[in-house]
């Protein structure tokens, strides 16, 4: 079975408007795009990487000390005070077992994704992205024993 992921991502500061999309249609590598405008349409950055799957982890923190490292020395950013380390499982292969353990969690309706991303010590994005492997639908409602109607 042939599994395709895609993730949007956007974030406003001012007038600029950055967006990040994630797209990977095999378990071998991952399109990222990324693209930035001004509010009235103008482009002000753009491009692309085809990363590993397995390598994703080491270039975000890779791109992101960079970026943050650069705009420290150009004066419009703070140095971090300490980098987050990075989930115990980051980066590595999903079993068969935490599958169905994952599955089972989501559908019994008791566990949101940030206490998945713990228990699974896992990033909250890679538990996001794997629910929707498994063809659940993470933007779901938590299930409650009784149902409201409006009858």
């Amino acid at each position: 079975m042939k599994t395709s992921i895609q993730l949007r991502g956007e974030e406003q500061v001012g007038d600029r408007i950055y967006a990040v999309e994630v797209r990977a249609d095999a378990e071998e590598s991952v399109i990222v795009d990324i693209a930035g405008e001004l509010t009235d349409g103008t482009v002000i950055a753009e491009g692309g990487l085809v990363l590993p799957v397995g390598d994703l982890m080491t270039a975000g923190r890779l791109l992101e000390q960079t970026l943050r490292g650069l705009s420290v020395m150009q004066g419009n950013g703070k140095a971090l005070a300490k980098s987050r380390s990075a989930p115990a499982n980051a980066g590595r292969p999903w079993t068969e077992e935490q599958d169905a353990e994952l599955a089972r969690l989501w559908t019994e309706g008791g566990a949101a994704i940030p206490e998945l991303a713990l228990q699974f010590a896992r990033s909250r994005w890679s538990i996001r992205a794997r629910l929707i492997h498994l063809g659940l639908d993470p933007e779901r409602e938590y299930a409650t024993d009784t149902e409201i109607t409006n009858e």
